[in-house]
Formats: C-alpha cells, structure tokens, sequence
C-alpha cells in the first residue's frame, strides 16, 4: 500500500506541474516585460532639446520665414513660398519647416519605441512631412545633410483633428534621397538603426500653394515604447508548453506502466453473498482501502455489492462509531504512525494517510488530536504517544 500511495503521490504532482509550468512562463515573460518597462519619451517640449527653424530654396522658388517662435509649450513657425518668376514649371516646391534635435548633436535614441506621437496644427497645409535623419556609419559625412539617412512621411493633416499617432515603421526612404547617392535599397550601406537618429524635420509637402502666409505649430512631440506582441507570446508559449507536456506524459506514463499500478484504487476480493454479508470482511476491506480518497460507502457498495445501509450497520455495529467517523479514526491513526515511525514529508503523509490536500489533513488531524502534525511530530517523535 504505501509504495501504492507514493506513486499516485507522483501522479498527482505531473498533473500539478502540467497546469502550473504554463502559468509559471507567462509570469516569467509578464515579470521581464515590466522590469523592461520603459515610459514614453517626450522630445518636446523639454529644456534638453534644441529647436531650430529651417528653409530650403529649389529651383522651383524659395521660402521665407516671417517668424519664428520656441518657448516652453510651444514651437511655431510662420512662411510664404515663393515661386522663381523665371521657372515655368512647378518643379520640387521649397521647405520650411522646424527642426528638432539635441543641443549637443548626440544621437536620439528611439531604438525601443515604436511610435512617434504629434500635437499640431497648419494652416493652409494638406499634408506635413516628417523626416527621421539617420546617421550611416561608413557613409553620412558631418555637414552634408544629404548623406544622412532619410525616413520619411507624409502626414494628412486637417483643420479637425491635431493629434496624430504614426507608426515608425511606416516610415520609408524616399526614391530622391536613394538617386542623390546612387545607392539601392538593398545596399549594405543602408541599415536603419532608430539608435543613431540626428534629428527630426517637420516641413512643409511637394503641394503646398505659393504666395500664401501659412503655418506650422507644434505643442507636443512624444515617442511610445514597444508594447508587449501577445502573437509573439503565444508563438513562444505553444512550444515550450507542448514540449513540457509531452515531457510530463511521457512520465505519466512510466509510473502508470509499473507492475501493480491497475490495482492502485481498490484491491480484488471474492464478493460475499449479497444477502449475507460478513462483518469481518467488510471490516478488513475498510482497513486495507482507507487510504483511497474516494473511499465511501458508494464505492465500497460498487466493490462488494452490499448495500450501502447494511455496510453502515455492521461499521457501526462492529466499531460503535458511524462509517465517516471510523474512515476518519483509521486515517488519523496512520499519519500518527507515519509521523513518529518516518521522515517523509508531511504533504506525502496526508497522501498516504487518503487525504487528497494538506489542508483536509491538518483540519481533521487537529480536530482528532488537538495540534497539528508537525506540532505532534516534533513533540511526540521517538516518544510514545498516548
């Protein structure tokens, strides 16, 4: 019986670890997510960020800033674009437009954020274009703009709504910046690392009107960090959880393939006559199965055939105590056993004794003797208990 009562002991625990150990990875991956937590970084407005006014004439015309302001909630600039009187065609339209950057030329670091966040407004503008330049290690040489790398993105703008959210991975290089310095998109050259950003420039688009007084005004400038890829974890959970399983299966399985396990519930026995049955027999098959948790007097109904109203009469009359009272008295007396006579751990006892949960143990092994099985184990251990 106790080699019996280990191995369902070890069956019960893969099950509890088969249900714990997906919990357990999902806390892991949650803990890390938030140790890694990172708040939203603000570009501006913050005293540590530098911010300039920009123009850039084209053969097309030129622009003119009419002014310019940057103060602690705001940034705003105000232009006119001129068109060359000599230039018949439209052509590329000038820029004007803010810049924002660090005062120290260090890099802007957005390599764990994954979008930029926008307070604006326009006025007389369709569209804003948003500029991440980026330096290229090998390539971008201090004081050619052009050879910095540029991500770009055109912003549709109204008169209804000034706050945007863009992804960063919307961003694209521009077919003009790729034909400037003869590279393809798929050149070793090219890496986008969001580590090493130079600046961000807010201009105006190619379609911006001529010869009338515009606007660009920005209140706030703000990345989000990543966000945790639910897909992400589940493709990374499905694995391990399913290797795990197959790992506790496999484990199931050997235990339950031991010799004597089909026996493990309840021992065969010659089945008395239904219409007389033998006290002494039913007595013994009480003490040879009380440590089942599921033994009651249904299962020893099922077992023997008796009914369950005679079963409880010959419990009472052979022990002057009801069946559930005498189930209880057995398993008590051999946790005291086991408790003075072993060392196993007292969760292995309350298995072995045909309580299904430590809790149900300590309850009813306190009811019966007053203190609990460790205070009992440590004040009766290799003494006589009384």
């Amino acid at each position: 019986m106790p080699e019996t009562q280990k191995r369902i002991s070890v069956i019960r625990r893969y099950r509890l670890l088969l249900l714990i150990a997906p919990v357990a990875i999902i806390h892991v991956i949650l803990g890390q997510h938030f140790l890694n937590y990172r708040k939203p970084f603000h570009l501006f407005p913050s005293a540590n960020r530098s911010v300039i006014s920009t123009t850039q004439n084209t053969e097309a015309g030129m622009a003119s800033i009419l002014w310019f302001q940057n103060n602690s909630y705001k940034a705003e600039i105000s232009y006119v674009l001129s068109k060359d009187p000599l230039h018949n065609q439209d052509g590329t339209r000038p820029r004007a437009g803010l810049i924002f950057s660090n005062p120290d030329c260090s890099f802007i670091d957005l390599s764990n954020y994954e979008k930029i966040n926008l307070d604006l407004f326009t006025k007389e503008s369709k569209s804003v274009e948003i500029v991440l330049r980026i330096f290229l290690p090998n390539f971008t040489t201090l004081g050619n703009e052009m050879t910095y790398l540029h991500l770009k993105y055109y912003l549709p703008v109204t008169t209804n709504l000034t706050r945007f959210s863009i992804p960063l991975s919307r961003f694209d290089i521009p077919e003009w910046w790729l034909t400037i310095n003869k590279l393809s998109r798929y050149d070793s050259v090219i890496n986008v690392d969001l580590s090493k950003v130079q600046d961000i420039v807010l201009t105006n688009d190619e379609k911006h009107p001529f010869d009338i007084n515009s606007k660009i005004s920005v209140t706030s400038i703000w990345f989000s960090p990543k966000n945790l890829d639910y897909n992400k974890l589940l493709f990374l959970l499905l694995p391990i959880y399913l290797i795990i399983t197959v790992f506790f299966i496999a484990k199931y399985k050997r235990v339950l393939s031991k010799p004597g396990l089909n026996n493990i519930f309840f021992k065969k026995i010659q089945v008395q006559s239904r219409n007389q049955p033998d006290p002494d027999f039913l007595t013994d098959y009480i003490k040879n199965n009380f440590s089942e948790p599921n033994l009651s007097l249904g299962t020893i109904s099922s077992a023997t055939l008796f009914p369950e109203k005679k079963i409880s009469a010959i419990v009472k009359e052979k022990t002057g105590m009801n069946f559930s009272d005498y189930l209880k008295y057995l398993r008590i007396e051999k946790a005291k056993e086991l408790l003075l006579n072993s060392d196993d751990k007292i969760i292995d006892i309350a298995f072995n004794s045909g309580y299904n949960t430590i809790n149900n143990f300590n309850f009813y092994f306190k009811e019966a003797t007053g203190i609990t099985p460790k205070q009992f184990r440590k004040v009766y251990k290799n003494k006589k208990w009384q």
